[in-house]
């Protein structure tokens, strides 16, 4: 049991135990009235006392879909550490370079959605697709190297694997710059303005 929902159990215990002593003997009222009351208590304290659960500062329940957005979430963080023992595992020097540019620009974006939830449900084919296809491919690529076999097929797994991960490096940065599109915009447009002002001023 989490150390919070241990803590949430005791003080419900702790004031039902003592609703069930002060209404079932310091007011003398029925004893199964009291059970009631008692289990009441619990439950109530128990529900009320439970933290909210959040993605980053943003509680899940204000997020439209939010439960669903945190699984996706979740789900994508258990690839990115799949990714990432895969990672450590690689033999080929290469291969092991671009697998950590991929897995750096996977953190990057996954930071980006914590901190930017509600653009959880635009990374869909990211999580979806892309990261899961990474983590497929470099399981079954470290499957092969520990097999230990050296035959033109595993060779040419093996050819494949080098050339593919920069290709999926590449898509995960065109995913990340999809995602940030709005502020990309944002950033065009006051550039633009800006040099519009200085212009209008008589700058250059």
């Amino acid at each position: 049991m989490k150390r919070s929902q241990a803590g949430r159990t005791a003080l419900a215990a702790a004031l039902a135990l003592g609703v069930f002593g002060l209404v079932g003997f310091a007011f003398s009222w029925p004893l199964p009235l009291a059970g009631i009351m008692a289990v009441g208590t619990y439950g109530g304290t128990y529900l009320l006392s439970k933290r909210p659960q959040r993605i980053g500062k943003v509680r899940v329940d204000r997020l439209p879909g939010g439960s669903q957005l945190k699984v996706l979430l979740l789900e994508a963080e258990a690839d990115m550490e799949a990714i990432r023992r895969a990672s450590r595992e690689i033999a080929h020097i290469e291969l092991r370079q671009e697998v950590k540019r991929l897995i750096g620009t996977g953190e990057r974006i996954l930071l980006y959605l914590g901190e930017n939830p509600e653009r959880i449900g635009n990374a869909r084919r990211f999580f979806i697709y892309y990261l899961d296809t990474a983590r497929t491919i470099l399981e079954k690529y470290i499957s092969v190297q520990k097999s230990g076999l050296d035959t033109a097929q595993v060779r040419q797994v093996r050819q494949e694997t080098i050339r593919i991960v920069p290709q999926l490096t590449a898509a995960f940065e065109r995913q990340f710059t999809n995602l940030m599109s709005n502020e990309l915009v944002a950033i065009e447009s006051e550039i633009k303005l800006l040099e519009s002002t200085l212009k209008a001023e008589g700058g250059t």
